[in-house]
């Protein structure tokens, strides 16, 4: 008999390979993975913008994959408060335009008809977030439920298990 003994870590990576297997993903580009998402998306100019803005805000790439996967499934999504790829809501992106004095977007039409514009904005959020609590899985929380709510204990820990599952499914994709 084989006995093993898994760390939570561990656990957790051959969950994922049990779901990249079941969902015909593993061994995968980055490029078919998003397009099992949403088959129209504009996979190049994703592509282009998360490795821009992974250098611009020393994030991982696979991390702003996993936002847009999470967040809207590579979709523009317009919701009553969140929009497009990052679902990120106006009065957010206007906190970010005073903290750090940018002003790329100032409308919600703006942010919504600009790909670019929108990871940019996700990427900066994330940055902010990760000074404010110290960590990704705190950003990543923050970044859900809102800073103030997860300083609260306010949050939804399986986003944090979700967010972790895509990034490592685009971290292992070509």
């Amino acid at each position: 008999d084989l006995c093993v003994t898994y760390t939570p870590s561990s656990k957790n990576k051959i969950k994922l390979l049990l779901i990249l297997i079941s969902v015909n993903l593993l061994g995968k580009s980055k490029e078919s993975i998003i397009l099992q998402f949403n088959s129209k998306a504009n996979t190049t100019k994703i592509l282009e913008y998360c490795s821009k803005y992974e250098t611009e805000f020393k994030l991982k790439k696979d991390t702003l994959l996993a936002l847009i996967a999470v967040e809207s499934s590579f979709k523009n999504v317009d919701n009553k408060n969140s929009l497009g790829y990052v679902q990120m809501q106006m009065p957010t992106l206007l906190d970010l335009n005073k903290i750090y004095k940018v002003n790329k977007v100032t409308t919600k039409q703006q942010f919504k008809n600009s790909m670019e514009s929108q990871i940019y904005y996700a990427a900066l959020n994330l940055r902010y977030l990760i000074g404010k609590t110290g960590s990704d899985r705190g950003a990543f929380l923050a970044y859900n439920a809102g800073l103030y709510a997860y300083k609260k204990g306010r949050y939804v820990p399986a986003y944090y298990t979700k967010m972790i599952k895509y990034r490592t499914m685009f971290n292992n994709a070509k």
